[in-house]
């Protein structure tokens, strides 16, 4: 390597002219593109087969902690080395992590938007219920021109259909098989089954992103609670008709059971991903569902003998009371501990991540009340809670310094010079992140620069 052209063999070791027009012999080009990270090399120098590209078979020299494949340029002019067939495979997989930045960047900019629009439907709800139902009070009684109380309260519970689907439609985008690296799997194994062939083609699990999907999912939940509370609040107000309470009382049992179902699968996701601070919320809106679902039903069941001993008065004789309908085994005892246990293991996690999961505190206590409650009570969050919220979602992949992984693949990043000088719990999952003495934390990672990729590229997000 750099000797005279004069002492070189290029029979043995050829000369590489790349567009530029600056050229190398192989091995300085080798070595410059770090290729003996992506194949393994017998004792002569020559190529036996591919490396995984998860980084598991790298070899043992040189630093241990290696950033990630990127696309080299050119040692004179700097020029980017893209048109070299010969390091086609480490030019593909830099481009897969370049697209995944892309990918994290847009996405996490649309989770903040869609974040303000569910805050925002979630307090319009709240502020105008008293509005509506004073609206339904002072209606004329005769109106034959107004819109029908059936038709109101329709359109009410339409409202945030829109925003519904395009949380759902989000959740669907960000899917780890809709991901860079996902694609390129799915791509990598439809070849193989069409050859009947085996690569060894293995998916970096670090780049693959979960939290994407799981943030869109409790969004999605929290909308969905939010407009099924006003359900619940404005169908079993007085003002509403007997056969009108009945309708919405059905469907709103159906709604909530089948959501409760959802933040099951949800919080399993959550325990497969070792994401922890999701799981949390998954757990609490699960108990919420589950409360006011069996808080209608106990109300209907305690309701319909005093319907019937209503229904007898005056008629002379005995009351015959119809027999105490037995509650579903779905919001019994069993299913009612089951609950409380859950909400047990989001109070161990607040405790064990204080400064993440810790402030979730006041939303497990405010869903152990609605288990407990006889009348069912319920807060949204508060104002400060959503600031700080936004604020943490906003700034996700903005930094100044350097952006790495946890061993469980979630990002952070390290401010000031980028160095690890202290030892931290991951946010999302408890590993240790950081590290003491400039030295990375086992299991650690280093990734690229997140905020110099979003600066490099603002202009093309959206």
């Amino acid at each position: 390597m750099f000797e005279t052209y004069r002492n070189i063999n290029l029979d043995e070791d050829p000369v590489i002219v790349p567009k530029c027009g600056h050229f190398y012999t192989l091995d300085t080009y080798d070595n410059h593109m770090d290729l003996k990270r992506v194949y393994r090399f017998d004792l002569v120098g020559e190529i036996i087969g591919p490396r995984p590209l998860d980084g598991s078979d790298e070899p043992a020299d040189g630093d241990s902690e290696r950033e990630r494949l990127k696309i080299k340029n050119c040692p004179d002019c700097r020029a980017p080395l893209r048109d070299i067939y010969r390091y086609n495979r480490i030019i593909k997989s830099a481009s897969l992590d370049e697209a995944t930045r892309r990918f994290c960047i847009s996405s996490n900019v649309e989770l903040t938007k869609l974040f303000d629009e569910v805050s925002n439907a979630e307090d319009l709800r709240e502020a105008n219920r008293g509005d509506f139902l004073l609206g339904l009070r002072t209606r004329p009684a005769d109106s034959r021109t107004a819109i029908p109380v059936a038709q109101l309260l329709s359109d009410r519970m339409q409202r945030n259909t829109g925003l519904a689907n395009r949380l759902q439609a989000y959740v669907s985008k960000v899917k780890e098989e809709e991901q860079p690296y996902g694609i390129v799997r799915q791509l990598v194994l439809n070849a193989e089954k069409r050859k009947g062939t085996q690569s060894s083609f293995v998916i970096d699990s670090s780049m693959v992103q979960f939290g994407f999907r799981l943030k869109g999912q409790l969004l999605f939940f929290q909308l969905r609670w939010a407009d099924l509370w006003d359900r619940h609040k404005v169908s079993t107000d007085p003002v509403i008709p007997k056969n009108l309470n009945k309708t919405h009382r059905s469907g709103l049992l159906i709604q909530l059971k089948k959501m409760r179902r959802e933040c099951g699968a949800l919080v399993t996701d959550c325990q497969d991903t070792k994401m922890e601070k999701q799981e949390c919320e998954a757990r609490i809106y699960q108990a919420q569902f589950f409360a006011l679902y069996r808080s209608k039903l106990i109300n209907e069941r305690q309701s319909r003998p005093l319907e019937a001993r209503m229904a007898n008065l005056g008629l002379g004789g005995p009351e015959p009371l119809p027999p105490q309908e037995p509650i579903p085994e779905d919001a019994g005892p069993e299913s009612l501990e089951e609950i409380r246990r859950s909400l047990d293991h989001c109070e161990y996690l607040c405790r064990k991540l204080p400064g993440t999961i810790g402030p979730l505190k006041g939303r497990v206590d405010q869903a152990r009340r609605l288990l407990d409650g006889v009348s069912v009570f319920y807060a949204p969050l508060s104002i400060e809670e959503k600031r700080l919220v936004h604020q943490a979602m906003s700034a996700e992949f903005i930094s100044t310094g350097r952006w790495y992984t946890c061993p469980n693949g979630h990002p952070f990043t390290i401010g000031n010079c980028g160095m690890a000088n202290q030892a931290r719990p991951c946010p999302d999952c408890g590993a240790t992140i950081g590290g003491t003495g400039y030295q990375l934390a086992s299991g650690v990672r280093r990734a690229e620069d997140f905020a110099q990729f979003d600066h490099q590229h603002g202009s093309s997000r959206g």
